[in-house]
């Protein structure tokens, strides 16, 4: 299936909330399979190390993982988007992709990464 088929399909569906909740819990977990922890998916998606990843960056490297031929990668990133903005940090990220407990503090996750 070609991403350009797999992108016309999707794009006829509506972008409800409900649908972008959907497609962050597949999200989460489609890549609790590939990663051992949230962390780990994060640096992946941050490749070049800037503490946020655009949307371009974060479509990129999903494509990589092949992530989608399961996930409406656009409604994901909506997902894991709150500010709305072009860009999402690990704080935003782990909050809606993580599957295991999270450090308490925000210093505790700055060492994580």
């Amino acid at each position: 299936v070609s991403l350009a088929a797999l992108r016309k399909q999707r794009a006829g569906l509506p972008m409800t909330s409900q649908r972008v909740a959907e497609q962050g819990e597949a999200l989460k977990h489609a890549l609790q399979f590939r990663f051992s922890t949230v962390f780990d998916a994060w640096a992946f998606f941050d490749a070049d190390g800037g503490w946020d990843a655009s949307k371009v960056e974060f479509l990129k490297q999903a494509e990589r993982l092949r992530l989608h031929l399961e996930v409406d990668l656009e409604a994901a990133f909506r997902a894991i988007n709150a500010s709305n903005s072009d860009k999402v940090d690990p704080h935003d990220f782990s909050r809606v992709v993580r599957w295991h407990a999270l450090p308490p503090s925000l210093s505790a996750v700055r060492e994580a990464f």
